[in-house]
Formats: C-alpha cells, sequence, structure tokens
C-alpha cells in the first residue's frame, strides 16, 4: 500500500495516510479544531471529535459494522458484507455471537485463567538479557500469543507457524485477507484442530476450539462461522496485547517520574494501563456505515458510504480531557471513559484478558526489573501501520 492515498483537499487527516498517522497529535488537533467531520475521500467521513464518536458507537440502530476493518477510498462500504466475525455483525446477529463467545471472558473464566497468565509475564520477564540492549516487541508478543493460543486451544506445535502467518496477514489490513496464501494455510490448519475435536481424536477440553467443535457437532454452528471466530479472536487478542504493553513500558520509562511513583505506588498499576490505553489507542479507528441515509453533527453521510471513527482522536479530545490530553499522567483525575477498546454493544470481547495480561508484565518488572531503562539513543518511531499505534521497536537496557 502507498504512504498515502489522494485525498480530499477538505480533510487535514488521511486514515489511508502513513504520514498522516505518524503526525497524528498534531493532525488529529487540526481536525478536531476545524472540521470534526471531514470527507477525506469522496465516499469516506473521519469523525473526530469524542462526542461524536461515542454517538457512532453506541448506535448500532442508525450504523451498521458490515464495512469493519475495511478502508476503501474508492468505494465506500459498497459491497461489503459481514464477514461471520464478531467485528462485522449487526443485531441481532451480534448479540447471538458475542453470547456464545462471551463464555471463554467471563470473570470466572478469566480468574481461572489469571495464574497462567501470571506463570507466562514471569516467564517472560526472566527472560530478557541483562547488560545487552533488546528490543521488547518480540517478548510482548511471545507472551500475548502464548495466552491466546493456549485459550483457543491451538496445539503448542503449531504456535510459532500459526503466528508467522498471523504476523503477515495483519501487515495486509485493512486490505482483505481472503485468497492470500497465509489466510488459506491457516484456516486449512485450524480447520484440521477443529476436525480432530468433533471427531474425537482430541479430548474435549474447556478451550475455544473444543467449544465450538461441540457447537457445530451439535448443528448451532456452520464449521466456517467456527472457524472465522477462532480466526478474529487470534487476531484480536494478539495485536491488541503486543500494542498495549510495549506502549505502557515506552511511556512509563521516557517519564522516569511515571515510572519512580508506580515502584512507590503499585496500586497504581491499573491507572497506569487505562492511561496508556487513553494515550496511545492500540486500535486507531474502527469502520461503520449508516442503515439509511443520515447525518454526523450535520453533515450528511449516505447509504454505503463509509465513517471512519477516530478512536485515538476521541481520547486526545480537549473537550473531554483537558489542554494536557496529550500528557500521559497515571494520577489523571478521569483515566477511564476513554474509548480505546470501543464502547456499547460492540465493546472490545478480549479487553479484561488484555487488561489482566498488562498487569501480570508490569508487576513482574516492578518486582524483578525495576532498574530497566530505555536503551541510550532509543528514538521512538511508531510502526509503520495505518490502524495500530505501538512501536516500530522498543529498544531496553537492564543493567549488569
Amino acid at each position: 500500500m502507498e504512504d498515502s492515498v489522494k485525498a480530499d483537499h477538505v480533510a487535514p487527516f488521511d486514515p489511508l495516510s502513513l504520514a498522516d498517522h505518524h503526525a497524528a497529535e498534531r493532525r488529529l488537533a487540526e481536525v478536531r479544531g476545524r472540521c470534526p467531520v471531514s470527507q477525506p475521500h469522496p465516499r469516506m467521513h473521519f469523525v473526530a471529535a469524542h462526542q461524536d464518536v461515542e454517538r457512532i458507537l453506541l448506535d448500532t440502530t442508525t450504523f451498521s459494522a458490515r464495512s469493519n476493518f475495511r478502508l476503501d477510498p474508492v468505494n465506500g462500504a459498497e459491497g461489503a458484507r459481514p464477514s461471520g466475525s464478531l467485528p462485522t455483525l449487526d443485531p441481532p446477529d451480534h448479540a447471538n455471537v458475542r453470547r456464545r463467545l462471551r463464555e471463554w471472558f467471563a470473570p470466572r473464566t478469566l480468574r481461572l485463567l489469571e495464574p497462567r497468565v501470571r506463570e507466562l509475564a514471569a516467564a517472560a520477564v526472566l527472560e530478557l538479557p541483562v547488560g545487552v540492549d533488546f528490543d521488547l516487541v518480540p517478548t510482548s508478543k511471545r507472551m500475548a500469543t502464548r495466552v491466546v493460543y493456549a485459550l483457543i486451544g491451538a496445539p503448542q506445535e503449531d504456535w510459532v507457524q500459526l503466528q508467522a502467518w498471523s504476523d503477515v496477514l495483519h501487515k495486509y489490513l485493512p486490505a482483505p485477507l481472503q485468497g492470500t496464501p497465509e489466510y488459506i494455510a491457516m484456516m486449512n490448519r485450524l480447520g484440521e484442530v477443529l476436525e480432530e475435536y468433533r471427531a474425537g481424536l482430541r479430548a474435549a477440553d474447556d478451550t475455544v476450539v473444543s467449544g465450538l467443535a461441540a457447537a457445530v457437532e451439535a448443528g448451532d454452528l456452520a464449521p466456517a462461522d467456527a472457524l472465522t471466530h477462532i480466526w478474529q479472536l487470534i487476531q484480536a487478542g494478539t495485536e491488541t496485547t503486543i500494542s498495549l504493553i510495549t506502549n505502557l513500558v515506552h511511556a512509563l520509562l521516557s517519564r522516569h517520574r511515571q515510572w519512580q511513583l508506580l515502584l512507590d505506588r503499585p496500586e497504581l498499576v491499573g491507572a497506569a494501563i487505562e492511561e496508556s490505553l487513553r494515550r496511545d489507542a492500540p486500535l486507531q479507528y474502527v469502520m461503520r456505515t449508516p442503515h439509511h441515509a443520515t447525518d454526523v453533527s450535520g453533515c450528511p453521510v449516505e447509504y454505503d458510504e463509509q465513517v471512519v471513527v477516530g478512536l485515538q482522536s476521541a481520547n486526545w479530545d480537549e473537550s473531554v480531557w483537558g489542554p494536557d490530553a496529550l500528557e500521559f499522567d497515571i494520577e489523571r483525575d478521569h483515566p477511564t471513559g476513554h474509548v480505546a477498546f470501543g464502547k456499547g454493544p460492540h465493546a472490545c470481547l478480549g479487553a479484561p484478558l488484555a487488561r489482566i495480561e498488562a498487569q501480570a508484565f508490569i508487576r513482574e518488572l516492578l518486582s524483578r526489573r525495576s532498574e530497566i531503562r530505555l536503551a541510550t539513543g532509543y528514538v521512538h518511531e511508531l510502526a509503520n501501520e495505518l490502524m495500530v499505534r505501538r512501536p516500530e521497536r522498543l529498544l531496553l537496557h537492564i543493567p549488569g
């Protein structure tokens, strides 16, 4: 994908521009101040203000999710159909699928999983090298993928290959993935595992694949839909957590007073996580399209036009967060209320698990590697991804 697709002059921010993404602090402030509902492309609208973002996320009667995770500057949402994955479904299908998947993200289930998450976090921190510079991104990825694949029930011998395919596919987004060799290979392997559970070649257990296999056998779920749900959980559960952990560690270590405050008051870990989600939302936008012609703050939006809902922009809205909205402050009066994980019916199902992972990892760092710091000369650069906000690398150092 090119760095920038030609944008209408009305909009100073284009969600398809890497240049705008890297300059988001300045560009989004310009949008909120000059044109909070703009049209960067003929059939695409960008929504920047918190009040409009929140309204669209909550209003599933007016706005459909069928074009979610698709950015098309030419056709907008024309031809977009729900993929079967949770983020693209509308009521009542969305509620039915969410109810089925919620079993694995219920508080009781996550409490049972939490000791395993703490074990993986402890192992990840103990693996960090001492006396040399290292990149935290691969470490956070290993931890996040181990948690998700264990929850899903993917065979451990497949984890490395599954993640290799997933990494390639993530780089394609927001382009369509179906038909790519990696997508076909990954879905074929997941399909084999699903069939092994259905055939009794793998003993039934409390994993996602096992549960969905039972639903397929009972005639309650089509095999293709089960595979779509498994795939979506892998994609959502890994990248969000990787971004959260790396953004949080960078925010803390690049502001030494904040790291020291957390060392002195570890009870602020939860607040630090929420402030990181607000300040550096892992996912920058979601997409909606109206069920019928409507308007957003007086700006007309036609059927089949796409609305790009600026989650990060809403989280930096000065009218909500004050003039210091771009600052990272774990003592902020109201660290919650952000929309990093969405809001309303489509709020991220796996958000509680991502928070558990981030909290476990930071607590291990605080207790075992409190002397950790940014590597000398490290320069923070965002990854070249349109929809995700995280560092390309996060070089750290633990003194020997």
